[in-house]
């Protein structure tokens, strides 16, 4: 598998917001990204572990559940 560096929030923020999909629990989400979360706003999913996603945000990194699908 690939490894896709992780970026910093500058980096991140540069992006366009209309890139990132809702965060939803019945979503699924890969490496690589954007999220808009209700309560911690826009993310990059940085890396993924069975039903959880790292995601770097503005004020830190949080972990994150989702759908995975086979």
């Amino acid at each position: 598998m690939k490894r896709i560096k992780k970026k910093s929030w500058t980096e991140i923020v540069a992006a366009q917001k209309d890139e990132a999909k809702t965060y939803k629990t019945s979503n699924s989400f890969y490496v690589g990204e954007y999220i808009d979360h209700k309560k911690f706003g826009v993310g990059y999913i940085q890396d993924s572990f069975g039903n959880k996603v790292e995601v770097l945000f503005e004020d830190k990194v949080r972990t994150l559940i989702h759908m995975v699908m086979f």
